[in-house]
């Protein structure tokens, strides 16, 4: 999935290369219309990050990482298909929202699924693993059409979608379902396929954690339904008495220091990355390494960089 991930924020670079101001072609972008082609996909990310956690929450982390993967396949055959710029759009807003929920899932099925001690290594992976995705689309769009390129990237959802098929879902996931026998399945395939003996003390300390979990939001969620009524005879003012105490309390929990200060970090290391890597600048960088007049093939350069 991530590998998929990098092709995909590579896509833009490729396409706009191809069909910006390229008049002779039989589909080309003007420059409004390349404009919208290249943000389309950053845009609609957070959307859906947004999307990705109701859906991970109903139907598993495994069907989640199912449906993104049909949602990449047919973003990428959409892209191949495409006889003019709204498609194109599509194609590209369709991506966006795929990158923005494959994300979610997938780290929570690694947390979950994954011992304590490869954790780290797992998600070391995933970054080498979207960086390698990024390689391989700039090589093969150096050999091949932009067409070409997205109907031999709609093979790589297909494969993942028949790996993942073949792994249990997350046995976290079956526990907050009540679903403790195939937890249990799940935890012992997921530790070499061994015997429920061998995982049931893992497997006990799990359900103890998410029960403690559990209770504490059940606490927490009656503590936000406590409010101070608004005095009045009427039910409409009681009930904008109760929006208003949810809404304070939801105003505190965002201003916890608590989250603030992650979050100040999160924004701090997500300003600094994207600037240093002039991700703006991406999709337009073909035309640009054209400009400047560099004697080699500005596709060829992108595989060198």
């Amino acid at each position: 999935m991530i590998f998929n991930f990098g092709m995909m924020l590579s896509m833009p670079t490729i396409v706009l290369g191809a069909l910006h101001n390229r008049k002779s072609e039989a589909l080309w972008l003007d420059d409004d219309q390349a404009s919208w082609f290249g943000s389309i996909l950053f845009a609609t990310h957070p959307l859906g990050s947004v999307c990705s956690g109701f859906f991970q929450t109903y139907l598993g982390r495994k069907g989640s990482m199912l449906l993104v993967n049909i949602l990449f396949f047919v973003a990428w055959i959409t892209l191949y298909s495409a006889q003019s710029p709204l498609v194109l759009s599509i194609a590209a807003l369709t991506m966006g929202l795929g990158i923005g929920f494959d994300e979610a899932p997938l780290h929570s099925y690694i947390g979950e699924m994954s011992e304590p001690h490869l954790r780290a290594t797992l998600c070391a992976l995933l970054v080498s693993c979207s960086w390698a995705g990024a390689l391989l689309m700039y090589l093969i769009a150096y050999l091949a059409p932009w067409r070409t390129v997205a109907l031999i990237s709609s093979a790589v959802p297909i494969f993942t979608i028949i790996c993942i098929s073949q792994i249990p879902e997350s046995p976290t996931w079956y526990i907050m379902k009540g679903r403790l026998n195939d937890a249990q399945k799940s935890l012992c395939w997921l530790r070499g396929w061994t015997e429920p003996d061998v995982t049931q003390a893992e497997f006990e300390q799990l359900c103890g954690h998410i029960k403690k979990s559990s209770d504490s939001d059940q606490e927490k969620t009656r503590a936000e339904e406590k409010y101070e009524a608004v005095p009045g005879s009427n039910n409409e003012k009681e009930t904008f008495g109760k929006a208003e105490g949810l809404l304070k309390t939801k105003f505190r929990e965002l201003t916890n220091k608590k989250l603030l200060l992650p979050l100040r970090m999160v924004f701090i290391v997500f300003i600094f990355s994207r600037a240093t890597q002039l991700t703006p600048m991406g999709p337009y960088m073909i035309g640009i390494l054209d400009d400047f007049g560099f004697p080699a093939d500005s596709k060829l350069i992108l595989v060198r960089v």
